[in-house]
């Protein structure tokens, strides 16, 4: 019996990349550095597995709610691990960055620094 991965078609954009992103220029730098660490660089970009896919009807809905000047939706992601590299960090950038092309206002919490229970006393600054 042999395997063989299954390729899924992709049917062309009409565009052939499109994003609702916060732009690095509309950005707060403060919020950008600390909150969006999910942002990957230039280099990193020319192979994000994001772009190729088909968002065209939700970017259209999207751009909809722009044109009646609707505010981005907001989204703070959560994640528990405090492990430096961990699935459940790496899966809550990639739903970030995926969240981000569609023009919402995404955040990362980044846990770590947090009291852990039992652990310290109740008077702890976070």
């Amino acid at each position: 019996m042999s395997s063989s991965a299954v390729q899924m078609p992709v049917r062309p954009s009409r565009i052939p990349y499109r994003t609702l992103a916060i732009s690095k220029e509309d950005d707060d730098a403060e919020v950008r550095e600390k909150y969006r660490p999910f942002l990957l660089s230039e280099v990193e970009a020319v192979d994000d597995w994001v772009a190729p896919l088909e968002l065209d009807y939700a970017m259209d809905m999207v751009e909809e709610s722009f044109a009646k000047a609707e505010p981005r939706l907001k989204v703070l992601v959560l994640y528990g691990s405090l492990r430096e590299r961990s699935y459940s960090k790496l899966m809550a950038y990639e739903a970030s960055r995926l969240l981000h092309r569609l023009g919402c206002d995404v955040r990362v919490f980044n846990p770590r620094g947090l009291p852990v229970k039992d652990e310290v006393e109740p008077s702890h600054p976070k």
